[in-house]
């Protein structure tokens, strides 16, 4: 199963996010990803495993435009 973890606020320190992708490594050692913009304080991650999965399927996703971004399972 895929692992996604993720936080909001102003952080001066983005390794943090990292770390907690790190942590759930065995939710899924197929594909990692990680978005974060520190002007809205929003921090996305994801580990997918990819037993039955589109072609395209890394995350987090974003709108052709990058003007929204998404992480999700399933």
């Amino acid at each position: 199963m895929c692992g996604i973890v993720g936080f909001t606020g102003y952080c001066d320190e983005f390794n943090h996010l990292y770390e907690m992708n790190r942590a759930q490594h065995h939710r899924g050692p197929d594909d990692d990803g990680h978005y974060f913009c520190k002007e809205n304080g929003v921090y996305l991650g994801a580990k997918r495993l990819s037993i039955v999965d589109i072609t395209h399927g890394h995350q987090p996703m974003h709108t052709l435009d990058h003007k929204y971004s998404v992480v999700f399972n399933g």
